[in-house]
C-alpha cells in the first residue's frame, strides 16, 4: 500500500530527525489489520479472585476489575501485572464492571453486599475514590457501566427489592435514576451499551416470561422489546453495538445440563436468532465483544462435559470455536476485550485454584513443517485392559471397555501453525463399595474397590522441516502445554516431557503446570512423551472425567521490537511508538514501552529499529 511505502522511505530519516518532528510520521500509518486465526492461548494467573470485568487502557494494555470479598483492581505495564485494594468497607465488589473515561483512567459500579447499595468508583490519576449511587432498598445486582459521550458514566443493574431492571446516570455534579422495567421479575444478567444515538441500550433477562429482553432509550422515553421467547431465554446476556449502529447479544438458553450459547442481532427492521454452540451445557456466562473484522466474538463458560473456558468467533460465514483453558474447573465470570492488534484477550475464574486468570489468544507463524510419529498405549485396572495403537498422526478415537470403566483415548494430530495437540480422556465409575450383604441386604464389610483407574501414554517423535526463510539448523522457538479438564478424582498424575538426543529439555508436570518454551532448530527431530493416569477409589459409586490435553506449538523466535503482537517488527510498530511518543505513565504503562521502564523514549525507538526486519 502507498502508506506502508511512505513510511518504510522514511525510516533511515527516523534515525536522524527529532522526536518533534518523528511525531508527524503518525499520520501516515495504515491501521491495524485484522488479527490471523488463532492457534493457541496465553494464559497468566493475576491475583486471587472470581467475578472479573476486563477492559483495555489507552496503552493498549489490560486491565481489570474484579472481586475477593472486596473490590480489587489489576493492570499490566507490558511486563508485570500490578494490583490495588480499591475498596475494602465491607463485602463490596460483587458485579464488577469496568470502563475507561475520557482522561484514560478507570471507573467501576459495583454491589455494596454489606449495605446492599450500588456504588460507583473512579481513579483521578493519583487516588481511587467512592460513592454510593442508589441506596433506595437492596439494588446493584448484575451492574454494567457504560461512558456516554458527556464523558459522565452510566450504569445499568437490578432493583432486588422490587424485582426490577433501573438505570443511573451522573451529570457531572449528581446521580440520577429511574426504573426501566418493572413488568415482572426483570433486571438479571442486565448488560449496558451506548447507541450511535449516544443513548443507552440494554439487554436483560425476563425471569417471569423467561425471556430476553431488550431496552433503549429514544431521546424521550425508555422503550422494550421481547427479542427471543424461545423456551427459557437471556440469561448471561451480553451486549455490544455492531459498526452497523446495531445491537447484537449473546445469552444462554437454560436447559437442564444441556443449556445452549446463542446469539442475536438486529438487522434493522427485525431481531434474529442463532445457536452459536450446542455441545453440551455451554453459554451459562457470555461476554460479548466486536473484532476489527467488524464480526462478534464470544467468550463463555462450558459446564458439562468438563469445565472449560470457550471462545467463539463468527469469521463471516461461520461460527469457529476454540478452548481456551479446561485445566480445572475454569471459566465463570469470564469478560472479553479486543486488544488493538485484533487479538481477543480474557479474563477468568479459575475456581480449582481459587485464581483469577487472563487469557490472550495468539497466532502462531508456522516457519517449517511439523509432522509426528507415535505409539499410545492405554491401560485400566479392571481385568488389567490395554490396547496400543501406532501412528503416524491419526484424529479418531478408542474406546475401552471395562466393567466399572469407560475411557476415550484421542490421540496426537499435526495441524496447521506450527502445532501438534492430542487428548487423552479418562471416564470411569467406582467399583463395588460392599463386598458382603446379610440376609436383609444390610452390608457386612465395606471394601471400597477402584475400578476407575486408568492411564494412558502418547509416546514418538516431533520432526521439525526446513524452508528457504528458515534452513536447518535456524532458531526457533516450541511452545510445551499440558491443560487438565473434568471432575476431580482422588489423585491425578501427569507428565509432558521433551528430548533431544537422549537430553531432557523440557518438562511440564503437577509441579510445574505453566506452558514452558524452548528452543529447537529447523531440521532436527525430537522426543517427547506424554503420560497420564487417573486414581479413583472414592467408594461411592461416583463418576469422574478428567481430560489430559497436551500441545507443541512452533514458533518463530519472538522479536524484540514488535508492539502489534504480529510476530515482526515493521513500520506498524514504529507507528504505534511514535503515536506513544513521551508517555510515562507507571500506573497503567506505555503502548510503546519496549525496555519496561514504563515511559516511551529513545531508549525503546533505539530497540525497535535495531530490531527492524525480524520476523519479515
Amino acid at each position: 500500500m502507498e502508506c506502508d511505502t511512505l513510511i518504510l522511505s522514511t525510516l533511515a530519516a527516523v534515525k536522524r530527525m527529532t522526536m518533534a518532528a518523528a511525531g508527524a510520521l503518525v499520520l501516515i500509518v495504515c491501521g491495524t489489520p485484522p488479527a490471523p486465526a488463532l492457534d493457541f492461548w496465553d494464559l497468566a494467573v493475576v491475583d486471587s479472585g472470581s467475578i472479573s470485568s476486563l477492559a483495555i487502557l489507552p496503552s493498549g494494555y489490560p486491565a481489570i476489575a474484579y472481586y475477593t470479598g472486596n473490590l480489587k483492581y489489576a493492570w499490566f505495564d507490558g511486563n508485570d501485572w500490578h494490583t490495588t485494594v480499591v475498596d475494602n468497607a465491607g463485602d463490596v465488589g460483587r458485579w464488577s464492571s469496568l470502563a475507561l473515561l475520557p482522561s484514560g483512567h478507570p471507573g467501576i459500579s459495583y454491589y455494596d453486599g454489606t449495605n446492599k447499595d450500588l456504588k460507583y468508583a473512579w481513579f483521578d490519576g493519583s487516588d481511587w475514590y467512592a460513592t454510593t449511587v442508589d441506596s433506595t432498598g437492596q439494588v446493584g445486582w448484575f451492574s454494567s457501566l457504560a461512558v456516554l459521550p458527556s464523558g459522565q458514566p452510566a450504569i445499568s443493574y437490578m432493583d432486588v427489592t422490587n424485582r426490577d431492571l433501573k438505570y443511573a446516570w451522573f451529570d457531572g455534579d449528581e446521580w440520577y435514576w429511574t426504573t426501566v422495567d418493572s413488568a415482572g421479575d426483570v433486571g438479571e444478567s442486565s448488560s449496558l451499551a451506548i447507541l450511535p444515538s449516544g443513548h443507552p441500550a440494554i439487554s436483560y433477562h425476563d425471569d417471569t416470561r423467561e425471556d430476553l429482553k431488550y431496552a433503549w432509550h429514544d431521546g424521550t422515553q425508555w422503550r422494550t422489546t421481547t427479542v427471543d421467547a424461545a423456551g427459557n431465554v437471556g440469561g448471561s446476556s451480553s451486549l455490544a453495538i455492531l459498526p452497523s449502529g446495531y445491537p447484537a447479544i449473546s445469552y444462554y438458553r437454560y436447559v437442564y445440563e444441556d443449556g445452549d450459547l446463542k446469539y442475536a442481532w438486529f438487522d434493522g427492521s427485525n431481531w434474529q436468532t442463532s445457536t452459536v454452540d450446542a455441545s453440551g451445557d455451554v453459554g451459562g456466562e457470555s461476554s460479548i465483544a466486536v473484532l476489527p473484522s467488524g464480526h462478534p466474538a464470544i467468550s463463555y463458560h462450558q459446564s458439562l462435559p468438563g469445565y472449560r473456558l470457550e471462545y467463539a468467533y463468527y469469521d463471516g460465514h461461520d461460527w469457529r470455536i476454540t478452548t481456551v483453558d479446561n485445566g480445572g474447573s475454569v471459566g465463570r465470570w469470564n469478560s472479553l476485550a479486543i486488544l488493538p492488534s485484533g487479538q481477543p484477550a480474557i479474563s477468568y475464574h479459575d475456581r480449582t485454584k481459587g485464581d483469577l486468570k487472563y487469557a490472550v489468544g495468539i497466532a502462531a507463524t508456522a516457519p517449517v513443517t511439523v509432522t509426528t510419529s507415535y505409539t499410545t498405549t492405554a491401560w485400566t485396572q479392571w481385568f488389567g485392559t490395554t490396547i496400543v495403537d501406532n501412528g503416524p498422526a491419526w484424529s479418531g478415537g478408542w474406546i475401552l471397555w471395562g466393567s466399572g470403566f469407560v475411557g476415550s483415548f484421542v490421540v496426537l494430530e499435526t495441524t496447521p501453525g506450527g502445532q501438534a495437540k492430542g487428548l487423552i480422556d479418562l471416564y470411569g465409575w467406582d467399583g463395588e463399595d460392599c463386598v458382603e450383604w446379610d440376609e436383609f441386604d444390610n452390608c457386612i464389610e465395606w471394601v471400597p474397590v477402584s475400578c476407575g483407574d486408568a492411564s494412558g501414554t502418547v509416546a514418538g517423535t516431533l520432526e521439525l522441516g526446513a524452508s528457504d526463510d528458515y534452513p536447518a539448523g535456524s532458531d526457533l522457538e516450541l511452545a510445551l502445554e499440558a491443560h487438565i479438564g473434568g471432575e476431580p478424582g482422588d489423585a491425578e498424575d501427569y507428565y509432558l516431557r521433551l528430548w533431544r538426543e537422549g537430553v531432557l529439555i523440557g518438562q511440564v508436570d503437577p509441579e510445574s503446570p505453566d506452558p514452558i518454551v524452548v528452543a529447537v532448530q529447523a531440521g532436527e527431530t525430537l522426543t517427547f512423551e506424554l503420560f497420564a493416569s487417573e486414581d479413583d477409589s472414592y467408594g461411592d459409586y461416583s463418576h469422574h472425567s478428567r481430560g489430559f490435553e497436551f500441545r507443541f506449538i512452533l514458533r518463530a523466535p519472538r522479536c524484540s521490537g514488535d508492539l502489534d503482537g504480529d510476530g515482526d517488527t515493521d513500520q506498524a510498530d514504529l507507528g504505534i511508538l511514535l503515536a506513544d511518543w513521551g508517555c510515562d505513565d507507571p500506573v497503567n504503562g506505555c503502548t510503546g514501552d519496549l525496555d519496561g521502564d514504563d515511559d516511551t523514549d529513545q531508549a525503546d525507538l533505539g530497540i525497535l529499529l535495531a530490531d527492524w526486519g525480524c520476523g519479515t
